[in-house]
């Protein structure tokens, strides 16, 4: 047999059955336009209540975002997607959009998100 490697990049898409998903593709979440450019998946999200019906409440950053990066005009430092368009390029993020709830970290040694405690 040979071993094939591949990145997220290579991967067209990832079908999720309805039942499998426990949340509305269509909702909105903010990203930072810097977990947009890593090579990889953001290395933080985070659940609050949602704004609106269109709002998923999640945000979605790198992680690693200087101090004042947020301070500067959102259209400038954030973009806003869906959370179907997220887990479409980041299928990690599937685990922490169907718990719903609290702060999450990537491990990239485990290839998933992690809740952090107390969240």
């Amino acid at each position: 047999s040979t071993l094939v490697a591949f990145e997220p990049r290579h991967v067209a898409g990832i079908a999720l059955r309805k039942e499998e998903v426990s949340f509305d593709v269509k909702r909105k979440a903010v990203v930072s336009r810097r977990a947009l450019k890593l090579h990889g998946p953001p290395g933080w999200a985070g659940h609050q209540d949602p704004l609106d019906d269109s709002d998923s409440g999640w945000s979605v950053t790198a992680g690693d975002e200087p101090p004042g990066y947020f301070d500067r005009d959102p259209a400038e430092v954030t973009q806003v997607l869906t959370v179907g368009e997220l887990v479409q390029r980041y299928p990690a993020l599937v685990e922490a959009f169907q718990a719903g709830a609290g702060e999450w970290v990537y491990r990239p040694e485990h290839r998933r998100y992690v809740r952090l405690k107390g969240t």
